[in-house]
């Protein structure tokens, strides 16, 4: 679980605080998944992969408590687009999963529009 934490950081004049926030959001999502050397060398919008695989995990722990897995990004070379790839415990049944990945990804169709067109979710096994 996440803890809040109280930070005082004097900003240089040209930088809003909204977008001092905007930033340490961003550094955040960068380090809450595992990333292949794939992604960091290829990836070319590494930051909507980023939105969307947080979009993918709190989609799945809210509609799907029980579901035990990790996001990994990946970059596909063949087909040139991030690989946002659910991981499940091998506990998890294949069909579960499945359709797991399945209505996230038509909610994430619906919240990202076209943006999904270059980022793939998928599933697979730890």
């Amino acid at each position: 679980m996440a803890s809040k934490v109280k930070v005082t950081i004097e900003l240089p004049s040209t930088l809003t605080k909204k977008e001092a926030i905007e930033i340490l959001k961003r550094e955040a999502l960068k380090k809450k998944f595992k990333k292949t050397e794939l992604f960091e060398k290829y990836s070319k919008n590494k930051d909507i992969a980023y939105k969307i695989a947080d979009y993918v995990e709190k989609y799945l722990k809210r509609y799907y408590k029980g579901l035990k897995f990790e996001i990994l990004l990946d970059y596909d070379l063949d087909e040139d687009v991030n690989e946002i790839c659910v991981l499940a415990d091998e506990s998890v049944d294949e069909d579960t999963l499945l359709n797991a990945v399945r209505k996230v990804r038509k909610s994430a169709i619906k919240r990202f529009g076209n943006l999904i067109d270059y980022n793939v979710i998928i599933a697979d096994y730890r």
